[in-house]
């Protein structure tokens, strides 16, 4: 629109010169980025700082979503001045002569590098903004070539995540042009050619990495060629023993193992599903391995037979190698061979082993190695087997109730024998996956009901719901990327710790072998530990999701069932972490929540490979001296050496585990850590327990994780064993990296903080506003606490802030938060407990705490509902960030039970407040209607800033603190001594008086707090004591003028008006009074209470005239 061109003269060049010399625009421009870009005045104290100030900051709108997401909500938010300014600004930089030089290249390379969509799924390389700045710059971008097959994968997969935030950036600047005036509505073409073009860019870009990608994929293929050669010479070897076995021999207990193997090779062909994935098709049929092993084709005929014949062979050899069960007297084993010996399935044969303590490990492997048989093959033989019983069970009974009882019981028998032998042989590796896994499948091929187990899964489908925003997945890939740091200082300092400590001890034992021999092991070790620190640092296999080949082929090698490790590979790379195992997941809820968890479980499986990669090389070049890695390992076809040594890959599935949080394997393991983390896992996996902790691994692991690294605590295990008997190297190492992080956070403090910011809060540079960083800090809370706590202190002068408060205490609440990563109330039933506690300390009173757990038992079934629609919090911030009559936040409490549970319920939805709302196509949200939600420290209620940056880039923002609001942080005040006493049994009014509290606030207390008097005192702490003082005051005050004015609105109903009698009387009579009222009640109604007659109006008026003087 013409008018917004009136900084130059008409026909005069629109450029920097005309610009620069305009003091209309100087002064436009220096409002704009004070207000909106968070500059101060010296910041822009000349005219050219001013303009090029300007250009970075349009130039960044062009190419970063969150400036013009930012932008369009300052808009959104400003008054009409501020609006007008900003379109006079934003309608210059469009109509301006280009100014592309190398400042602009600056411009917009910093915009691309920081925007959160460069790095989206770490797939693109910021390929989006690219076409982004092609749009805005006017460049045409041509695809003239087709994309190998790699690259079209990940070229889709670029223009799947760069169209949509390209077009949805400039969505947002059509939006600002439309709030500010320069448009009467949004372009629907300019939003069409942004995503079009990107699309475009992005998929090139994304197709390179993709090339790469296929590269990489080649490469390993050449690798898994050379181990699958390897494998069919150990599947041969094998089969000489096993063709052996299978003809008898002449003594009496080799006729009884060949018939055995006969009978077992016969179970393992009766049951094709078990056999499924022992034999895979390539395998079974011999085509695909022909085509990748040609010239060896001529070796692979009958190759399936003969692993089934070494399955069977090993397994009669175990069965046999197992003395006989006791007869039911027990005084005696039955006879070995007899008929009645003979019924013992295989399961229930080793499961006996091993809770009989007559199991022969060493025996048992070396039958597996001279029959070329990995753990998990064996294991073939325990799922054909339980198939088999729950199939003759079903047959036998019919399927009336009887044979789906004698089913059941089958099951739970099969359950408990696995469960033995995964207790028992856990050490030699995966036997029992398989068994698992077939007996779900027998489950549901015979529709053996389970009500339990539906409830289980169902569950477990609601945890994993609870993960998939947008937002969860960028914080724990963040994380991730920041825990990666902390693994490499972790090697780093452990293994110069090693290197330096065997060398010296060498010198020092040259004349002792056995000393001298462990002092090399520690050099080696240390070599191999600072190698594996340098590829962190390096962000090896973690760079834009593209993997060595090494990498590539070890994940291939280990889903490959013939080499033992799929049962690792299921328990690494399984989907949604923190539920536990779950078989059966690809259907039903648990299948929808694992697709819904796609990016996130892609972003920590890449993590878990990675780590799991680096472990497997760290060990083999440290047992080798360095003469052999991972990589060489593979080359040469030796895959199978690795899966075997069981200890070895499953120490290092346990440090990728313990990478991501999610180890598990406490039990057994010594110490009152350990136990009690076993234990609240167990509870926390449960059906119950999982409402109060939804993520216990999680809440353990980022525990243990902080103790490890902290200064000092870190070498002590205190007889917990949480530091699980680990090396004085690997502690030492771990408090050289817990001083470095202690370091780095406290750096950040003293950046992006000042003396109002809390632990978690970051000033946002760009705005007058902050950042909340609880969420992505996760674990790494307790160090930005304790950061905080040296900035408040000023340990060591290292600032110059002196209007820090210093030595002020920290909350109890706080302490936990930072302790337990933000976990510490993540559940839904707390608010049960909570309520439930009162009634067992407190007693009934009065009718209270009867209602009390009446509204906890509303809310806990209203936020257990909820925990399924997490999800559409993304929806809902989308909606926030684009219509400001959705930015009020709603209260969603109530005095009536279903529409409280109801409101609690459908929270992640966008809501509009009050009837007056028009909504967005008729859509005003979601339940009942809601009224705002008050804030007690300002007027005008709670509203949401800028909510989808969050989804972006996984940090909250905080819009610009009130004066008083900065002195209540700045000193340290909690939220509960700012806001009045909640009133019980009604939530609604309680918000009411929260609402009137902030107008207190903006009132009385801003007055005082910018008072002479007030800023006259010199010390904090009397500072924090006078103030408090004051807010009680009001509190109590305001508290009480609610309760008193709820009593006295006209034309109430006779239940409406006792309700808010007993609302009164209970909040406000002290409990003492109110016992001497209740008695004296009950003595003169023949025992009748208050709360049965409803006689509300007569206990105030009893109340008052105590309080003048004492009941007759």
């Amino acid at each position: 629109m013409s008018e917004f061109n009136h900084y130059v003269a008409e026909g005069e060049d629109l450029n920097k010169d005309s610009l620069i010399g305009n003091e209309n625009f100087i002064d436009d421009a220096s409002s704009f980025l004070v207000r909106r870009g968070g500059y101060k005045s010296n910041e822009l104290d000349t005219n050219q700082k001013v303009y090029d100030a300007y250009m970075e900051h349009f130039r960044s709108q062009n190419v970063n979503e969150v400036t013009a997401l930012k932008d369009m909500a300052y808009a959104q938010e400003a008054d009409e001045d501020a609006r007008f300014r900003m379109g006079k600004l934003m309608d210059t930089f469009d109509r301006m002569d280009s100014d592309f030089g190398w400042t602009a290249i600056g411009d917009y390379f910093e915009g691309v590098a920081t925007a959160p969509s460069t790095y989206a799924g770490i797939f693109t390389g910021g390929a989006a903004k690219a076409g982004q700045l092609a749009v805005n710059a006017g460049v045409k971008v041509g695809i003239r070539e087709a994309i190998k097959r790699g690259g079209i994968r990940s070229a889709a997969r670029a223009m799947a995540i760069e169209a949509p935030v390209a077009a949805g950036t400039v969505a947002a600047q059509e939006q600002t042009r439309v709030e500010t005036g320069l448009k009467e509505e949004i372009d629907m073409t300019q939003v069409a050619a942004s995503g079009a073009i990107a699309t475009a860019t992005g998929g090139l870009l994304g197709g390179l990495t993709g090339t790469h990608t296929a590269l990489r994929s080649a490469q390993a293929e050449e690798i898994v060629k050379a181990t699958t050669k390897e494998d069919v010479a150990i599947i041969e070897a094998g089969h000489e023993l096993t063709k052996k076995v299978f003809k008898g021999g002449d003594t009496a207990k080799e006729k009884l193992v060949a018939k055995t193997a006969k009978k077992m090779q016969d179970s393992l062909i009766a049951d094709k599903k078990s056999l499924a994935e022992t034999i895979p098709e390539e395998l079974a049929l011999g085509k695909q391995l022909k085509e990748k092993l040609a010239d060896d084709a001529d070796m692979l005929p009958g190759l399936d037979e003969q692993l089934i014949q070494n399955i069977s062979a090993a397994s009669a050899k175990v069965y046999h190698l197992i003395p006989p069960r006791y007869t039911e007297d027990g005084a005696t084993r039955l006879v070995a061979g007899s008929a009645e010996d003979l019924q013992e399935r295989f399961t229930s044969r080793v499961s006996r082993a091993v809770r009989e303590g007559i199991i022969d490990k060493d025996q048992i492997r070396s039958i597996l190695d001279d029959h070329g048989v990995t753990s998990q093959q064996l294991g073939t033989v325990m799922a054909a087997d339980g198939a088999a019983l729950i199939a003759e069970e079903i047959s036998r009974a019919g399927r009336l109730l009887r044979g789906q009882r004698t089913a059941k019981e089958a099951v739970q028998k099969l359950q408990l024998e696995l469960n033995e032998i995964d207790d028992g042989l856990l050490d030699m590796g995966d036997f029992t996956s398989k068994g698992y896994r077939r007996l779900q499948e027998s489950v549901e091929e015979h529709k053996i009901k389970d009500i339990s187990l539906g409830f289980k899964n169902l569950n477990k489908a609601r945890v994993g719901l609870m993960t998939i925003q947008a937002a969860t997945t960028v914080r724990n890939t963040t994380n991730g990327y920041m825990r990666n740091f902390v693994y490499a200082l972790d090697n780093l300092g452990t293994g110069a710790i090693n290197y330096a400590k065997g060398n010296f001890n060498k010198l020092r034992t040259m004349s002792d072998a056995q000393a001298t021999s462990l002092a090399d092991k520690d050099v080696r070790l240390g070599r191999a530990q600072l190698r594996t620190g340098i590829d962190s640092l390096l962000f090896k296999d973690l760079i834009f999701g593209m993997n060595s080949a090494t990498t590539v082929a070890l994940t291939r090698l280990m889903a490959d069932d013939k080499f033992g490790a799929t049962g690792i590979t299921r328990q690494l790379f399984r989907d949604m972490g923190d539920v536990g195992n779950i078989t059966g997941a690809e259907k039903g809820i648990i299948g929808v929540a694992r697709k819904l968890n796609y990016f996130n479980t892609m972003s920590d499986n890449m993590f878990k490979r990675a780590i799991f990669a680096r472990e497997l090389d760290k060990q083999i070049f440290a047992a080798s001296d360095g003469k052999r890695t991972l990589r060489s390992v593979l080359a040469d076809g030796d895959f199978a050496q690795v899966s075997a040594k069981t200890e070895s890959m499953s120490e290092a599935m346990e440090k990728a585990l313990d990478f991501t949080y999610q180890t598990g394997k406490f039990r057994g393991k010594d110490g009152v850590f350990n136990a009690g983390a076993d234990m609240l896992i167990k509870f926390g996996q449960s059906t119950g327990g999982s409402l109060a902790i939804p993520f216990p691994r999680y809440m353990v692991n980022q525990f243990r994780f902080m103790y490890e690294h902290a200064p000092v605590f870190g070498m002590f295990d205190f007889g917990t064993g949480i530091l699980n008997k680990s090396s004085y190297a690997d502690r030492a190492g771990k408090q050289l990296t817990g001083l470095a992080m202690l370091g780095t956070f406290a750096a950040l403090r003293n950046t992006f903080g000042d003396e109002n910011t809390g632990p978690y809060e970051y000033l946002d540079p760009t705005t007058r506003g902050s950042f909340d960083m609880r969420a992505s800090f996760g674990p790494f809370s307790a160090y930005a606490m304790f950061a905080d706590y040296m900035y408040r202190n000023n340990f060591g002068n290292w600032h110059d802030n002196d209007k820090v408060a210093a030595d002020l205490p920290y909350s109890a609440k706080e302490f936990v938060n930072a302790v337990t990563g933000g976990q510490g109330r993540a559940g839904t039933q707390l608010d049960m407990i909570d309520a439930t506690t009162d009634v067992i300390i407190n007693g009934l009173d009065g009718g209270l705490s009867e209602d009390e757990i009446w509204q906890a038992a509303a809310r806990t079934l209203g936020n257990y509902f909820n925990t399924y629609t997490v999800g559409a919090g993304v929806l809902k911030d989308i909606v926030i960030s684009l219509d400001p009559e959705f930015r009020q936040l709603p209260n969603n409490d109530d005095v009536e039970i279903i529409p409280y549970m109801l409101k609690q319920a459908t929270k992640s939805f966008p809501q509009t407040i009050g009837d007056d709302a028009q909504g967005i196509l008729g859509y005003k949200g979601i339940g009942p209607q809601r009224d705002r939600l008050e804030s007690p420290t300002r007027v005008g209620g709670l509203r949401s800033m800028n909510p989808f940056i969050k989804q972006l880039t996984g940090l909250t923002p905080r819009g610009e603190k009130k004066p008083w609001e900065k002195e209540f942080d700045r000193l340290n005040l909690e939220y509960f001594e700012l806001s009045p006493r909640r009133i019980k049994l009604d939530a609604p009014l309680t918000n009411q008086m929260r609402g009137m509290m902030g107008l207190a606030m903006e009132r009385d207390v801003s007055r005082y707090v910018l008072g002479q008097k007030y800023n006259n005192i010199k010390s904090d702490k009397i500072k924090r004591i006078k103030l408090k003082e004051f807010i009680d005051a009001k509190r109590t005050a305001v508290r009480n003028l609610v309760l008193d004015n709820q009593r006295l609105d006209h034309g109430l109903s006779e239940e409406e008006q006792n309700r808010r009698d007993q609302v009164t009387y209970l909040n406000k009579v002290p409990k003492k009074q109110r016992v001497l009222i209740e008695e004296s009640y009950k003595y003169e109604n023949d025992g009748r209470t208050i709360a049965d007659d409803n006689a509300w109006e007569y206990a105030i008026t009893q109340a008052k005239r105590l309080k003048d003087g004492g009941i007759d």
